[in-house]
């Protein structure tokens, strides 16, 4: 039975405080467009506890099949205009006020702006997750009212430490959660042709540059494979141009992307991330947990891309580094196939949804600082 079929539950019925725990989760666009799994596997994890909770988000978004049942959808239109943000944001106010909310919780830091007015005009304490190394701002009149601050990985925290030093003492690790529920599919079936998948946004065409120097030299010494590239951005047809130019059109592929990302890694043999990211990016937890082996550069915020155990790593601003790592890959399918397995175990021991959801459980039931 796997952990998403066996969910942990409790019934929490209140904080220590005696009052019935009822958390607002506040999420912002990245939430939906980057962390969508993450979201939905907190919603799940507190509906099986038993929580009443609502869920804030933009009425853009229909994330209906996303949220159980038994979690309040709150929905706001507050558009960028002074007079139509005033009236929105009341109405927002109005509906959340009447769920009484014990706790707000910002899932992105994108959406803190709204969270702070929110505690404050509720008087409530919140907690922000913050998932990149951007800044975070909170004024000292409402130092008392953050709980804590939760990152991804410990790069993340060790930033906010460094820079926001009256918050260091509340900075909390909790990991994202992914499910295991697949057997490695890494280089199973040898008569397939191999197939590789990166992803990112396609601001500046130059940052796949080195990755797809790389991926030339391997076409021209013989190696067949197929490379998907999932994103959209507004360097897009300047990208397809350069492909077309290093004369990769048949070897890679530029998709968006799609909702069902999931299953477009999990069909890869292997996963690449080619330059180093200041934000925590899902996609590697989900490939390593699907049982895809990844080859990622150095850097970046991934506590868990560890070279030899989790991933193999390269320098992403070296052509022949890259090319180096591929053809370990390539060379040695068994390895690349041991390494998923390995990363697949990691995740499966210390990114269990039932422990992200009780770490969440916990914060929302501390007294206030």
């Amino acid at each position: 039975m796997t952990e998403q079929e066996h969910i942990q539950s409790k019934p929490e019925k209140s904080g220590r405080s005696g009052k019935p725990l009822r958390p607002a989760l506040v999420i912002s666009d990245k939430t939906i467009s980057e962390y969508q799994t993450f979201l939905n596997h907190l919603l799940v994890g507190l509906a099986e506890q038993s929580i009443p909770v609502a869920l804030v988000c933009g009425s853009k978004w229909r994330i209906d099949p996303l949220v159980p049942p038994s979690i309040r959808l709150i929905q706001h239109d507050l558009v960028p205009l002074p007079w139509v943000y005033e009236f929105g944001y009341n109405r927002l106010l109005e509906e959340l006020a009447g769920f009484k909310p014990t706790i707000l919780h910002c899932l992105c830091e994108n959406g803190l702006r709204l969270v702070k007015k929110l505690a404050w005009q509720l008087d409530l304490p919140f907690i922000v997750t913050v998932n990149s190394l951007r800044g975070i701002r909170v004024p000292r009149y409402m130092l008392d009212r953050v709980r804590a601050v939760t990152v991804s990985a410990r790069s993340i925290g060790e930033n906010i430490q460094r820079r926001k030093t009256r918050l260091a003492d509340r900075v909390k690790v909790i990991s994202m959660s992914a499910f295991v529920d697949k057997p490695v599919s890494c280089f199973r079936n040898r008569n397939q042709q191999i197939c590789m998948v990166t992803a990112g946004s396609f601001q500046d065409e130059s940052m796949y540059e080195n990755l797809l120097a790389a991926i030339r030299r391997l076409a021209i010494e013989g190696y067949e494979f197929m490379l998907f590239i999932m994103g959209q951005g507004p360097a897009e047809r300047k990208l397809r141009r350069e492909i077309s130019l290093l004369g990769l059109s048949e070897v890679v592929t530029i998709v968006p992307r799609l909702q069902g990302w999931r299953s477009v890694i999990s069909s890869a043999d292997i996963f690449i991330r080619p330059w180093p990211e200041k934000s925590f990016n899902p996609l590697i937890l989900e490939a390593m947990s699907t049982g895809t082996a990844v080859a990622a550069c150095t850097g970046g915020v991934d506590d868990f891309i560890i070279d030899g155990q989790t991933a193999v790593v390269f320098e992403g601003n070296d052509e022949i580094s890259i090319v180096r790592t591929l053809k370990g890959l390539l060379d040695r399918p068994e390895d690349a196939y041991n390494l998923a397995v390995q990363a697949q175990q990691h995740i499966k021991e210390n990114h269990k949804v039932s422990a992200m959801v009780e770490a969440f459980t916990q914060l929302y039931r501390q007294p206030p600082v």
